[in-house]
């Protein structure tokens, strides 16, 4: 009678073994995703602060030449910015600025001397450049502010927020 006893001890067991380790691969499978997902998204992005404030001063465009004069009326050093230009309300803009490899972007701190930490709180600047895909009519510019970010890696932090559109007529 024991030998009989024995084989429903060993029916029963079986289910519950199964149970435990579907418990222990759906734990180790969660654990795995976490670790995963964890280390897969990025960490805290450095942000552009809220004080970033660039205007434009003075602002023409003759001849295929654009005359732009900025003045840091901000809180925060602004280390460069990047200008587009194109037809009021096209979303997709030409950059007004030479570009090399993938960089269409003025750095004050390598545009002048004088802005060696970027362009500080109540100082200004003069950008110059002759572009002649300009041609003549309604323009509207567009004016981002970088800010370069701290830490080993030198990492350009764009100012979406710190935006500044103004309207331009180009002339012959």
């Amino acid at each position: 009678m024991k030998i009989g006893l024995l084989q429903l001890d060993k029916k029963g067991v079986s289910p519950i073994i199964g149970y435990v380790l579907l418990v222990v691969i759906a734990l180790a499978l969660a654990g795995g995703v976490y670790n995963f997902l964890a280390n897969y998204a990025p960490p805290d992005a450095e942000r552009c602060p809220d004080d970033v404030a660039l205007v434009i001063r003075s602002l023409s465009c003759s001849g295929g030449k654009v005359n732009i004069t900025l003045d840091n009326k901000g809180l925060f050093s602004v280390d460069g910015v990047l200008i587009k230009i194109g037809e009021e309300g096209r979303i997709v803009k030409l950059d007004l600025l030479p570009c090399d490899d993938s960089s269409c972007k003025v750095y004050f701190i390598n545009y002048n001397q004088d802005y060696e930490d970027g362009l500080k709180p109540g100082q200004s600047v003069s950008y110059f450049e002759e572009n002649p895909l300009l041609g003549t009519g309604e323009r509207e510019v567009e004016i981002q502010p970088i800010i370069l970010a701290s830490g080993n890696v030198k990492k350009d932090i764009i100012c979406s927020g710190a935006i500044i559109k103004q309207k331009l007529t180009c002339s012959l």
